[in-house]
């Protein structure tokens, strides 16, 4: 016969299309919260401070000044590298507020100068390291202290800027990062907390604002009555101030910054990329992924290069045995910087 017969099959399905959203229970997924009812801090910031005008229980540590200086907090008269802005926490009992290793975002503008007003534009030791330390010694860090009962404390580093992230003498710079506290410093009958950011070299003036520490916004979890509507959370930026959380640097070395616009529309921007994988990345849920399900990518993009240059996505997947696998799942048209932001998706 010219044509197979009616029992013979001439197509059979190899992968089903869904176009539907699969249903979902939303109490496999993480959720947003707020801080509970034990905690004196209310919703979902546990330290903000502008420094608008006073100082409030901050002080310099052993010696060094501290005052208000053009709305921001200015640590001065550093003799040794331990010394720098400190505040003790204890009044809030971060103890019934947080919980240990849950993800928390800092952010402060920080500002480094060197007491003298010498090496104005000129890269911190935190960039080079100096003569006789090495760049992660000059680094501010932020520190925690947590009294013992009897007697002794534990200590221990909350977030240490990258080298890479240094700013130079006399520059604004906003640091951001995800930190996450452990039981030893949230114990019950803890004596005493403190928070300091100390580290840059003796004789460099310490000036911060806008320091923050709080959870991630609502935006960071997925939509409780849609929980796979969006898979990447708080792609547009504009929660969590200027922390890209729940997005991160492939690579350490690499900056990811939120930036705001003169129409005060924030964006991703990333810098200081060392290869051609350089990219802010972010987990996705598996609990998301079907078979058959058709999923959509999409982003407003501007790369930062005088010539046509293309681009895409890719999924990295860890098996259980710890190995792994790239596959790209959307390939953009070449762009310039001219060009602006462009839309891709696919």
């Amino acid at each position: 016969e010219a044509f197979p017969s009616s029992s013979c099959k001439t197509h059979t399905p190899i992968l089903r299309k869904v176009l539907k959203k699969p249903n979902k229970d939303p109490n496999d997924f993480p959720k947003y919260e707020e801080f509970p009812p034990t905690c004196p801090q209310s919703g979902s910031t546990l330290l903000r401070y502008n420094f608008d005008d006073s100082v409030g229980n901050w002080t310099g540590y052993f010696g060094a000044f501290v005052h208000v200086e053009d709305k921001a907090l200015k640590v001065t008269n550093r003799g040794a590298a331990e010394q720098g802005p400190m505040i003790d926490i204890t009044p809030i009992k971060p103890q019934m507020c947080l919980e240990p290793d849950r993800d928390y975002l800092f952010s402060v503008r920080i500002k480094l100068d060197r007491a003298d007003g010498s090496k104005v534009g000129e890269p911190t030791y935190c960039k080079t390291g100096s003569p006789d330390t090495p760049w992660w010694w000059n680094c501010p860090r932020l520190t925690i202290r947590a009294g013992k009962p009897g007697g002794g404390r534990f200590y221990d580093t909350l977030l240490h800027m990258s080298d890479r992230h240094g700013p130079n003498y006399g520059q604004w710079n906003d640091w951001t990062g995800v930190i996450r506290f452990k039981e030893d410093h949230l114990w019950q009958n803890t004596t005493y907390t403190v928070l300091q950011i100390d580290r840059p070299e003796a004789g460099t003036d310490i000036t911060l604002d806008n320091f923050k520490i709080a959870l991630p916004g609502a935006s960071s979890y997925p939509n409780p009555n849609d929980v796979c509507g969006e898979l990447v959370m708080n792609g547009g930026s504009e929660d969590n101030g200027f922390s890209p959380y729940p997005m991160r640097s492939v690579h350490w070395e690499s900056k990811l910054d939120v930036v705001k616009d003169d129409n005060n529309d924030r964006y991703l921007t990333m810098y200081k990329r060392k290869d051609s994988y350089s990219s802010p990345e972010q987990d996705l849920n598996p609990n998301c992924f079907d078979v058959g399900v058709v999923y959509e990518a999409s982003a407003r993009v501007r790369l930062h290069s005088e010539f046509d240059e293309s681009y895409f996505w890719y999924l990295r997947v860890t098996r259980s045995d710890g190995s792994a696998f790239h596959r790209t799942i959307l390939q953009c048209p070449p762009q310039k910087f001219s060009n602006g932001f462009v839309y891709c998706s696919g």
